[in-house]
Parts: C-alpha cells; structure tokens; sequence
C-alpha cells in the first residue's frame, strides 16, 4: 500500500477532537530521563512553531539539536523523515522518538485488544514506520520503557477507541456496534466506575550524525 492510499496527513482530521482530549499522555519520567542523558536541554527555554511536514521541515539546514516525535512518527514517510532529518540536524546532533504501547497484560485488556482487532481495517491499521531500529539502521540506540497505567471511565474510554483512524468513525455502521461492545466490556471489568488502562511508553535516541 503506498502513502498516497494511507493519507497520513488527513487519515486523523475527523478525529482530531477525541484525539486531543482522550488519548494518553507521557509520563514526567521521560523528561528526567532526558534530562539526566543530555543536559544541555535545559538551556533551551524559547519555543516556536512551524506547520510543516517531517519530511519537509522548511528548517535550516544543520540548525537543530535534537529533534522529538511522539506518536506520530510511525506515520512518517520514512526515507525522505531520514533524509531530512540527516539535514536539519547539526553535527552530533540527536532524535527522540516515543510512544505509547498498550500491553495486554489483563483480562480487560486482553478483551479490549479482541475489540480492535475485531473492528480494524486491517489493510490501514499498519503504519509507513513502526520500526525505529531500521530507520536508525547501524547507529547506536538508547532504550528505556516506562510504565504509564492510566484509570478510564467509560466516556475516556470511549473516545479513545473513536481516535483510532483505522476503526469505525461515528458515522460509520459499525460505531454503535463497537461502542455497545465496548460498553460491555466495561461493564464487566470495571471497578467504581473506571478500569486501568495498562500502557508501556518506549523511549528510543540516538546520535544520527
């Protein structure tokens, strides 16, 4: 499948509400990490921002440090990110990748898990890049995982199962099906009204020039 038929860029516009308000956040103990592993970060305090594309920064060739992405890097394009990458950063210059991972390591879980895989469109639920040791191929890679339990409630629940790009959206046959399922599932597991949501967050950096 090539990216024209994935449309990374668009594939998350009509989810980009239950995107930002229910996904995950990262743990504090990826900053202290960083910053423990490279200490000049905290001599940076100015911020600005610039709409552009991984692949097409319209950054200045050898400006950068370190270059972070979160979840979305498995969406880069992947030759022409490292292509680009390899161009912005200066020399000894680092990238950061993170992510969050759900692990299926309880009943709820494991459930939920069958959810997804059941409601998936599995020729899309693949991304362009999930491999970051071969994007980084023959450098060395650092690697630390953290445990990121989050507590749900159903609404939570619900609209993080509506940010996957690859299941049904609400105006889909299938959303009320999903979502009944879902609201099964909770009702079964749940504990006061929450269950724990069991994610790992993997933290890869590497040196790249």
């Amino acid at each position: 499948m090539n990216l024209e038929e994935l449309n990374p860029k668009n594939r998350f516009s009509k989810r980009a509400d239950n995107y930002t308000k229910y996904r995950p956040t990262y743990p504090k103990e990826i900053i202290e990490y960083l910053n423990d592993s490279e200490k000049y970060l905290i001599n940076y305090t100015n911020f600005h921002s610039v709409e552009a594309a991984s692949e097409a920064t319209t950054l200045e060739a050898k400006s950068i440090d370190i270059i972070t992405a979160g979840q979305a890097f498995h969406w880069f394009e992947p030759e022409a990110t490292k292509k680009e990458f390899l161009r912005i950063l200066k020399p000894n210059g680092f990238v950061v990748i993170f992510s969050n991972r759900r692990k299926n390591n309880s009943q709820f879980m494991n459930e939920y898990m069958e959810l997804v895989k059941k409601y998936s469109e599995s020729e899309f639920n693949k991304p362009l890049n999930t491999d970051s040791h071969e994007f980084f191929v023959l450098k060395t890679i650092h690697e630390e995982r953290f445990q990121n339990p989050i507590e749900y409630n159903l609404e939570r629940l619900k609209g993080e199962l509506a940010s996957y790009s690859y299941l049904p959206n609400e105006d889909d046959d299938d959303f009320v099906l999903m979502i009944s399922e879902l609201e099964l599932i909770f009702e079964k597991y749940n504990n006061n009204g929450t269950v724990i949501f069991n994610y790992e967050t993997v933290v890869y950096y590497c040196k790249m020039k």
